[in-house]
């Protein structure tokens, strides 16, 4: 129980400083009626970025600074979002949202480039990772030129990055490869804001982000060695709190 208790308290403790920062009316529920013409539901789609750090960032931690420009190079990489809402009050949205990335990438000399030897490790890496959310969001301003809303949000992301170093490419190298699966699992909360504006009578541009942000993220890591032989296993557990900047982008219709 001690154990589960020390994971989860980095999201308590932002679930606590959300449910301070609610207003009245989210907590409460006592607000007044919407208008019968006002929009019920909505859908969205974009891109957006993580602002991973070092807990959730599996690729970082699996290539190493010592493979230069890869470490982050996934992390850098946008998201593909899909969210639905669906109105509960005048103001008040309950927003749910999937998320996903898929990359893969190469980095080395062939051994013979440019009629040079080369002793450049062949380093080819795949990441994945997908995530869903859900939370509530309280609009401040309803009607005006930019919507402006903060939400409170609950998240789970898995990561899972393969990494395989050959020490020279050729064929008579390949039986040196060794390979390096991690995977990592998000559980987190955060609260923020969003800022909604309006193209058409259905058609809205939305900018989000988070601002405080707290989680956990463990993490596993397996290893293969050139002969097939397993090269062990190790865990390790990140905790994160504090400020957030992961901006998301998306085109939402609202009907």
């Amino acid at each position: 129980m001690s154990h589960l208790t020390g994971r989860l308290r980095p999201v308590l403790a932002c679930a606590a400083l959300v449910a301070l920062s609610l207003p009245p009316t989210l907590t409460l529920g006592a607000e007044p009626a919407a208008p019968a013409s006002a929009p019920r539901f909505a859908v969205g789609t974009g891109l957006g970025w993580t602002g991973e750090g070092a807990g959730s960032n599996a690729l970082a931690g699996l290539v190493g600074a010592g493979l230069g420009g890869l470490s982050g190079s996934f992390a850098a990489l946008p998201v593909a979002v899909l969210n639905a809402e669906v109105r509960v009050g005048a103001t008040n949205w309950l927003m749910a949202g999937v998320s996903a990335r898929y990359a893969t990438t190469e980095s080395g000399a062939p051994a013979d480039f440019a009629g040079l030897t080369s002793t450049v490790p062949l380093v080819s890496a795949t990441s994945m990772q997908v995530g869903a959310a859900v939370g509530l969001r309280h609009v401040h301003n309803r009607g005006g030129a930019v919507e402006v809303s903060t939400y409170a949000r609950l998240s789970v992301r898995r990561t899972v990055s393969v990494a395989d170093v050959t020490p020279q490419s050729t064929a008579q190298s390949a039986a040196e490869t060794t390979s390096t699966t991690r995977s990592a699992m998000e559980l987190a909360g955060s609260a923020g804001i969003v800022l909604d504006k309006r193209l058409t009578d259905a058609l809205w541009l939305r900018f989000t982000t988070p601002v405080l942000f707290g989680g956990t993220t463990s993490t596993e890591e397996r290893g293969t060695g050139a002969t097939g032989a397993d090269k062990g296993d190790s865990n390790g557990r990140n905790n994160e709190f504090g400020l957030r900047f992961a901006p998301t982008l998306t085109l939402r219709l609202a009907f």
